[in-house]
């Protein structure tokens, strides 16, 4: 790894907090999930995601209402009704009209560019929300890791605090410590035992949450596979930014929106423009104590657009329109100072990461050892032992906090971005080795 020391380095030192987590039994008891597959459930079941893909039907029902030939009804008319002449007797008219009015500005084909740009929206939205989620998935797989990795430190706590309040136990019964070690040694187990409880009740909550993001039953939420990550190289921020303007899914979608909007102005405009009415009517004219008429007229009408040419509707799509470019025009102008911000939040998450792998873990393990060690021969009192194990849990949740800083801030760049920024060989994981330390 470039600047970060090989990589057998850091499986070993990032072993050594690994030894400090052994596996509770109700963790042990449950199937591992990888990451590859949480993200392929959550692709075809994350609640977001099903209903995006819902809307698509929007663009697809517009469509096929669009491609009809002709878009309004066919009208009749019958009129009938006697006719009455005065001494010569009675008859009666009858008038019969068929009027259908024809679009001749266009109007069909802007309704299906419209639908197939209400189309292209959705599905863009369907990908922007995809990415949403396949974020928000691979995040909380990573947060449930370090609960479960705290979960199983506080097992091993309560499994050091367990072996140090027998020690004084015994040291007591042969006059070597006061009973107040041995009180303060059984004060350390029972908060290791709370810590426990509470450890369990996060890595529920994380689980639950994972399970949430990706659609997964809540019932047999799934327990994450693997182990603490590897921080990875990110690259410089120019390549970042590029990323970012060039392929943001939501910036896509944004664009899609203005396109849309833009078809609709056009429909709008067009819309304005009168219909031609072509039509055909059949007369009868009653003619008491004579012969009847019968006319059959072809005629063509136009109305004359001269109150209101679909005003409202123009006005509204064109304010439409503008509210959409603001948007996408919005987004352009901060996505390269949010891209920055985040990138130089993962830099120094990620360097808080390499501190304490390379300067505090290696000792870890070790640490633990001499201090019960020396707890056993009598070399540390009960009150040493107790402040120096609380600092070295101390340490140990740092370096948690650093881990769980590090997977947030990655990914919040890679909501900046709209991409991944880091590659993760646990996409593809199947196994306890794939991604880092598992």
């Amino acid at each position: 790894m470039n600047g970060f020391g090989s990589r057998r380095a850091w499986l070993g030192a990032s072993w050594m907090l690994w030894c400090w987590s052994l596996v509770a039994p109700a963790v042990a008891a449950q199937e591992r999930v990888s990451l590859a597959q949480v993200l392929e459930h959550a692709d075809a079941n994350a609640p977001d995601l099903v209903v995006a893909r819902a809307r698509v039907e929007e663009g697809l029902a517009a469509r096929r209402g669009a491609e009809r030939l002709l878009s309004d009804p066919l009208s009749l008319e019958v009129g009938a009704g006697p006719r009455i002449a005065e001494g010569t007797g009675e008859d009666f008219d009858l008038l019969v009209s068929l009027t259908q009015p024809i679009e001749v500005a266009g109007e069909r084909g802007a309704r299906l560019d419209v639908s197939d740009r209400l189309r292209e929206r959705r599905e863009s939205e369907v990908e922007a929300i995809r990415w949403e989620v396949h974020r928000e998935v691979h995040l909380q797989f990573h947060v449930a890791i370090e609960a479960r990795v705290r979960g199983e430190a506080a097992e091993r706590r309560r499994a050091l605090a367990a072996r140090l309040a027998e020690i004084a136990r015994r040291r007591f019964e042969a006059g070597d410590i006061p009973e107040l070690d041995v009180a303060l040694a059984t004060a350390e187990l029972a908060s290791a035992e709370q810590e426990i409880v509470r450890a369990r009740g996060i890595l529920r909550e994380a689980v639950l949450s994972l399970a949430e993001a990706s659609g997964w039953p809540a019932r047999s939420a799934p327990m994450p596979l693997g182990g603490l990550d590897e921080p990875g190289e990110i690259g410089d921020d120019a390549t970042l930014v590029a990323r970012a303007q060039e392929g943001h899914p939501i910036l896509r979608a944004l664009e899609a929106a203005v396109a849309e909007q833009s078809a609709r102005v056009r429909l709008a405009d067009v819309e304005a423009f009168p219909t031609l009415d072509l039509g055909v009517s059949f007369a009868r004219e009653g003619s008491a104590g004579s012969p009847a008429n019968y006319i059959g007229l072809l005629f063509a009408g136009v109305a004359i657009p001269v109150w209101d040419a679909n005003g409202t509707e123009r006005a509204a799509t064109r304010a439409a329109l503008s509210i959409a470019e603001v948007e996408r025009d919005a987004l352009r102008g901060v996505i390269e100072a949010r891209v920055l911000r985040a990138a130089a939040i993962l830099r120094a998450a990620r360097e808080r990461v390499i501190i304490f792998v390379r300067d505090v873990l290696p000792g870890f393990e070790r640490s633990i050892e001499l201090l019960t060690q020396g707890f056993d021969l009598g070399e540390l009192d009960a009150l040493e032992v107790a402040g120096a194990s609380r600092r070295l849990l101390e340490v140990q949740a740092n370096a948690l906090d650093a881990f769980g800083d590090y997977h947030r801030a990655l990914a919040e760049l890679e909501a900046q971005v709209g991409t991944e920024v880091v590659a993760d060989a646990a996409h593809d994981a199947g196994s306890e080795t794939a991604g880092g330390v598992r």
